[in-house]
């Protein structure tokens, strides 16, 4: 069980802290000037009213916290698992480490 959630999580943390993030090009902060922003409206014949769109935000924001907790909770398996199992997890983040270099 902790090999399991050691390669399922810990090794894709590994792999994402290790490999080198790709450069961002530059770019010129826009300004006023440089800006086209579209003017929006809102048709006054439309039932639909910002009340459905703060339901759906709400809804959204349940969801992005469940599945944070349950990444959490990931996390904490895999930190007492790795205070359980100290040897075992140096060794396998070693060998992470070989394969990848």
């Amino acid at each position: 069980m902790s090999l399991l959630v050691l390669m399922l999580v810990v090794r894709p943390l590994v792999r994402r802290i290790l490999t080198p993030e790709a450069p961002t090009p530059n770019m010129k902060a826009l300004t006023a000037d440089d800006a086209q922003v579209p003017q929006l409206t809102v048709p006054d014949d439309e039932t639909l009213s910002l009340t459905d769109a703060r339901n759906q935000t709400l809804e959204a924001l349940d969801s992005a916290r469940a599945v944070g907790k349950v990444q959490a909770k990931a996390m904490e398996d895999v930190g007492e698992t790795v205070q359980n199992n100290p040897e075992e997890a140096v060794s396998i983040v070693r060998d992470w480490i070989q394969k990848t270099a």
